[in-house]
């Protein structure tokens, strides 16, 4: 249904003591929905669909991840992880919509301070936000190409690290700018 057409309802609504035989889009109503573009899977819009919204691109917000991130108990800098790992992304694979979106960067099970909200990084959670949702989704961006994965992470990262101090010791390996 587009704005401005009236549609004629096969059977009256009633709301209240009121009898509806039609409808049509409020002005006042505005439609939003997202996507994952990187996401292969999703054909490619009709154009019918595609001339009733409006497209814009959102980017990775490095801003948000620094300015919710309480890092006191690490060395690192988290915000220029996530900026390092995107570069990294762009210039191994060449393609903008395979970046990383913040959300990898606050995770729903951290530990937040009570009176800012902040995520409290830890060594353990830097491993486990790597090893269970960073790594799985560059494995895939890379899938069957062991080069652009090394590229990306390096040799050490892959492995799946499960000793929090070495695996931080690794990431300072393979991003030093991230040492705070």
């Amino acid at each position: 249904l587009d704005r401005g057409y009236i549609v004629n309802l096969v059977k009256p609504l009633k709301i209240e003591d009121k009898e509806i035989r039609e409808f049509e889009i409020p002005n006042n109503l505005y439609i939003i929905a997202t996507m994952n573009s990187a996401d292969r899977s999703i054909a490619i819009l009709d154009n019918a669909i595609r001339r009733r919204f409006a497209f814009i691109k959102l980017f990775p917000n490095y801003d948000i991840v620094k300015e919710l991130s309480e890092e006191q108990a690490l060395d690192i800098d988290i915000s220029r992880l996530y900026r390092s790992i995107n570069k990294k992304i762009l210039d191994t694979l060449n393609d903008e919509e395979l970046q990383l979106g913040q959300s990898y960067f606050l995770p729903d099970y951290a530990d937040r301070e009570e009176s800012t909200g902040k995520i409290i990084w830890s060594k353990k959670l830097v491993r486990l936000v790597f090893n269970y949702n960073i790594l799985p989704i560059i494995e895939e961006y890379t899938y069957g190409n062991k080069n652009d994965l090394f590229n990306i992470l390096g040799e050490k990262i892959p492995d799946r690290i499960y000793e929090d101090d070495e695996f931080v010791e690794a990431l300072k390996e393979q991003f030093p700018e991230i040492i705070l």
